[in-house]
């Protein structure tokens, strides 16, 4: 009987935490991979290596394509 308990206690903790970090990623912005932070927002990214990629973001009205590096990041292209 106690083994049934403590998985329920465990299934109960894990659905907890499930549940409160949905319900976070849902009413906050920006909150665990939230892709909209006033107006800037990433539309995608592609992965080249473990270390590069390209990352095409979006703010209000404009677009960047930016690639990230070790070094830094730079500015690939930019259109309004």
């Amino acid at each position: 009987m106690d083994l049934v308990f403590q998985l329920l206690s465990v299934v109960l903790v894990l659905g907890l935490v499930w549940g409160i970090s949905w319900f976070l990623r849902k009413r906050t912005p920006g909150f665990s991979g939230g892709n909209t932070i006033h107006g800037l927002s990433r539309k995608a990214r592609i992965q080249l290596t473990p270390h590069h990629s390209v990352h095409l973001i979006q703010f209000r009205d404009h677009e960047i394509l930016i690639g990230v590096h070790p070094g830094g990041y730079s500015v690939l292209r930019e259109t309004k």
